[in-house]
């Protein structure tokens, strides 16, 4: 007589989930990891938000200077606090020249018509600030208007123009430069008579050798 075969069943694994208490301590330990690490993304955010309003003016100037040869004419790199109107270019014959204005524009003069402008670029302050009312970043010194001639030079300036980029309305100190013994990377640009633009760190730590420094 054949015998009966039978199947032996395996008694099925649950699956085990996390416990109440298995997930309160991985939120705590991500809310720690976030409380810890807030302080070192600011400051790495509010750097690079200089950075971009750094390279964004340098660009500006370059393209001042480029234009001038291209052209063979002055081309004024010019700074105001005046809104910007891309919707009527000749907002830019009635803007206010302000060394470390808000907004700044490249503009050709016009010989024919004295006090007029033909507009190349212009650029908010605000741009790279994630906000379109005020910027994270101050720009001082330098000069209102940089005068570029077809020869690459400038006009009119009297010796070296150092645009300062700091953190805007610092809250604490480590906002500051660290020049004033905070922990922001602040940086200047400066354009000589003979048009050179530099970006330096004006940091008194970094060696006189070094290519950083101002």
């Amino acid at each position: 007589m054949l015998g009966v075969l039978t199947r032996t069943r395996r008694p099925r694994s649950r699956a085990r989930g996390f416990s109440i208490i298995e997930v309160v301590i991985a939120i705590a330990l991500v809310a720690l990891l976030l409380v810890m690490g807030l302080p070192s993304l600011g400051l790495f955010l509010d750097n690079q938000k200089i950075r971009a309003a750094v390279e964004n003016m340098y660009s500006g100037l370059q393209q001042a200077r480029v234009e001038a040869a291209k052209l063979n004419t002055p081309v004024e790199f010019v700074m105001f606090d005046e809104a910007i109107d891309l919707t009527d270019f000749t907002f830019i014959n009635a803007v206010v020249p302000k060394a470390g204005g808000l907004n700044w524009a490249v503009r050709v003069p016009k010989p024919a018509a004295p006090g007029t402008y033909d507009l190349i670029v212009a650029r908010p302050g605000t741009e790279s600030s994630g906000s379109a009312t005020t910027s994270a970043v101050a720009v001082a010194g330098g000069a209102p208007i940089i005068t570029f001639n077809g020869f690459g030079g400038t006009n009119g300036l009297a010796g070296t123009a150092t645009f300062q980029f700091t953190r805007a309305n610092p809250v604490n100190p480590d906002l500051l430069c660290k020049a004033a013994g905070g922990a922001i990377r602040c940086l200047n640009i400066t354009v000589t008579t003979g048009g050179q633009i530099k970006v330096c760190d004006p940091d008194p730590s970094i060696p006189a050798g070094d290519t950083r420094h101002c």
